[in-house]
């Protein structure tokens, strides 16, 4: 059985090879990793509207509650 080593143009082939398979690989990652930060911003940003609203509603309605007279 012959073993060869490899040679340092070697590995470096073999190194450039395998980024140019990876390259659309982390380049369609590097979207999903935008528009994951999109995602989020915008979830965030409804979250914080909605938290609005429900404050909103809350105090309108213990207004409500006192001039018709219900304890909560």
């Amino acid at each position: 059985m012959v073993v060869e080593m490899l040679e340092k143009s070697d590995l470096q082939q073999i190194r450039e090879v395998i980024s140019e398979e990876i390259a659309p690989v982390k380049k369609s990652l590097h979207r999903l990793e935008v528009e994951s930060r999109k995602t989020r911003k915008d979830i965030n940003m409804i979250i914080g509207v909605f938290d609005v609203k429900d404050k909103e509603l809350e105090t309108r309605i213990e207004r409500l509650e006192t001039k018709v007279g219900i304890v909560n």
